[in-house]
């Protein structure tokens, strides 16, 4: 008995941790999500403001703990001559750009970071996501370690793990001294 309470203190503690951490960043997003509004109007009102430059770090750093990806995005710019020029430019490097178009997307990748903490928050509680987990734990783990989901490497490990833990249910059942007695008041 003394395991399982160990047991459950190790899962209320792990619980609590993920809850936590995804609720630390949700209220982190949403307050960088304010400042980012108020530079946003401090551009319209044409006003000078260093928030956004400032802290573009830790916005970006955000943005890669809810698995929000980079991506190059192109513009036309004028090259003189009546001449125009492509440019690609990395979207994490120009977050503070003053241009609706970037402002739109920073507003679109906050609203989606406070949507997937908020998301793992709901997740952490929820029973059917930690079973899920210990189910399909090779597949998360290789997933974390950069495999592919469809890699014949996850597939075997993840038949090998359900083996086992079938194995260990019979086995558990079949030698526990607690299932024999109970078997032996019973006559078939």
């Amino acid at each position: 008995m003394d395991t399982l309470l160990k047991l459950a203190l190790a899962f209320l503690l792990c619980l609590a941790l993920t809850v936590f951490y995804n609720a630390y960043y949700y209220f982190l997003a949403k307050r960088y999500f304010a400042k980012y509004n108020k530079y946003i109007d401090n551009m319209v009102a044409e006003k000078s403001d260093w928030t956004i430059q400032e802290n573009k770090h830790r916005i970006i750093s955000i943005f890669k703990r809810a698995g929000l990806k980079d991506f190059n995005t192109s513009a036309a710019e004028p090259a003189g001559l009546g001449m125009m020029k492509t440019v690609h430019y990395s979207f994490f490097d120009n977050i503070a750009f003053q241009n609706t178009k970037v402002a739109g997307l920073v507003i679109q990748y906050f609203k989606e970071a406070m949507g997937v903490f908020e998301n793992r928050i709901y997740d952490s509680i929820n029973p059917i996501c930690w079973i899920e987990t210990l189910v399909f734990l090779p597949r998360k783990i290789f997933k974390y370690l950069g495999v592919g989901a469809d890699s014949l490497l996850i597939k075997i490990f993840q038949v090998l793990w359900w083996l086992v833990g079938a194995a260990s249910t019979v086995i558990g059942i079949v030698f526990n001294a607690e299932f024999h007695a109970w078997l032996s008041n019973y006559h078939f």
